[in-house]
């Protein structure tokens, strides 16, 4: 849907319930206060609050004209878009799914947290995809907001993606970025027990020893064991005997 249909399907839907608008209040004029709440660190919820009352409907057509704008700075397009988020809620669902897409990586990821803030769960296979997106930070929100979304129906992709070349560096490939811990996280609140063989096959092929540490922990508490007081090389060579010896028959 065109954005400019889009915003208008969301007044509509606001009509009722928002104040008449007061005053005549330009684009500009409101990039302007955006800009000078990040600027000072203010609430921008105290923003958008008086943008609701001033324009009532109006300030999230306006305020999405503002995200839609390339030539406004990302923080404020990121501000804008989080202000349309609030004043229409889940009603902004399909605005933030274009959003996750954008070439911008700032407001794919403030799609997504926007996304996380409102729980809307109707998301969850386009914040799947953001798993494979370019920008390291907008994976690990993806992430983040699979976790939020209690999205236990994704572990196997976070479980692939703790094995996605993107989410490594170094000479040699294996030294493991922050999106780990965050993907192990996940899988430790979902109680994901299916990862387990993957999770030993990985910690043996890491050279990552903070990696490994990570692993270890998680299978720690994913099967409610654990071989304190060893050394790395045979923590590895425990847990691999330990899990062949529960799928062997």
């Amino acid at each position: 849907m065109h954005a400019s249909l889009l915003a208008f399907s969301i007044l509509v839907s606001l009509a009722h319930a928002a104040p008449s608008p007061k005053l005549e209040i330009s684009t500009t004029t409101v990039r302007n206060q955006l800009a000078l709440a990040i600027h000072k660190g203010q609430p921008l919820k105290q923003v958008y609050a008086t943008l609701h009352h001033d324009l009532g409907p109006r300030a999230i057509e306006t305020l999405l004209e503002i995200a839609n704008d390339e030539k406004a700075p990302d923080e404020t397009r990121w501000a804008a878009l989080f202000g349309v988020a609030r004043l229409s809620g889940k009603e902004s669902a399909a605005v933030l799914k274009k959003f996750m897409s954008n070439s911008n990586w700032m407001l794919r990821d403030a799609a997504l947290k926007a996304t996380a803030a409102l729980n809307i769960a109707s998301l969850k296979a386009d914040v799947e995809r953001r798993l494979k997106d370019d920008a390291l930070i907008v994976r690990t929100t993806a992430v983040q907001t699979l976790t939020h979304l209690k999205s236990k129906t994704s572990a196997p992709k976070l479980v692939e993606a703790l094995f996605d070349p993107m989410n490594y560096y170094g000479t040699s490939g294996k030294k493991g970025l922050w999106i780990h811990k965050y993907i192990l996280q996940a899988l430790k609140d979902f109680r994901y027990e299916p990862a387990v063989p993957r999770l030993v096959e990985l910690l043996k092929s890491s050279t990552d020893t903070q990696l490994q540490t990570q692993i270890i922990a998680t299978l720690e508490t994913l099967t409610g064991k654990s071989f304190p007081g060893k050394a790395m090389p045979e923590q590895i060579y425990l847990w691999k005997r330990n899990t062949v010896s529960e799928l062997s028959f």
